[in-house]
């Protein structure tokens, strides 16, 4: 398992105990982003993604030698990678066979003190965008309200207990009719008062990101 010596500046680097690590991988010629964990670390960096888009096939996401930026977390920093993919194996699962990564930018997790608020928010979920509502967040994570409750229960409950599963929260930037989009994974679903209630742990990108959530908890 990391610890906290993995993460000492000018030290970081991917090794065998990090299999299983999540992140993010965004393909940078297209701007399309998948959660997926580090299978192998050891023979080869080996990648499998979790994203429903894939069960129908692989041509229109990536292809051999696109260049693909890896985000992850542990303890109190985010690392930012840059590689290329090299390898696609579809069979008997999809996995991801990627060049040695290149660090390209390390930024330290601030965790600030979390406020409450009353946010106007969607988190897109599975597919499914469900209007909510944020009542307390920092720059490491939220925790939302669900209304609406009909859409909830098409899209069948089961799927919010899925173990880190991926979220989108989309909150409107102030003065404008843009959405900033923020990933994250679900941390946990319970039923609250005329709602429902979950966490969600931050994931990002890159720095940029960061800072515009820090802009926006600022602000409360």
């Amino acid at each position: 398992m990391p610890t906290s010596e993995d993460v000492i500046d000018g030290s970081f680097k991917l090794k065998p105990k990090h299999n299983g690590l999540s992140f993010i991988m965004e393909i940078k010629d297209a701007s399309i982003r998948f959660d997926g964990f580090f299978v192998d670390i050891n023979s080869a960096l080996i990648l499998k993604l979790n994203d429903d888009r894939l069960s129908k096939g692989t041509d229109n996401y990536f292809n051999n030698g696109d260049s693909v930026h890896i985000s992850f977390s542990i303890y109190d920093k985010f690392f930012f990678f840059q590689s290329q993919i090299t390898n696609i194996i579809t069979e008997p699962t999809l996995l991801l066979i990627i060049t040695s990564p290149k660090k390209i930018e390390e930024y330290e997790r601030r965790r600030g003190d979390r406020s409450n608020c009353k946010l106007p928010c969607k988190i897109i979920l599975k597919n499914n965008k469900i209007k909510a509502s944020i009542t307390n967040i920092s720059d490491s994570g939220c925790k939302c309200e669900l209304y609406d409750s009909s859409l909830i229960d098409k899209a069948s409950m089961h799927f919010f207990y899925e173990d880190n599963c991926p979220v989108n929260i989309l909150l409107s930037v102030k003065e404008t009719v843009n959405e900033q989009s923020f990933n994250g994974k679900l941390k946990y679903f319970k039923e609250a008062d005329k709602s429902y209630e979950v966490g969600v742990e931050f994931f990002f990108a890159n720095a940029e990101e960061i800072a515009a959530l820090e802009t926006i908890v600022s602000s409360i």
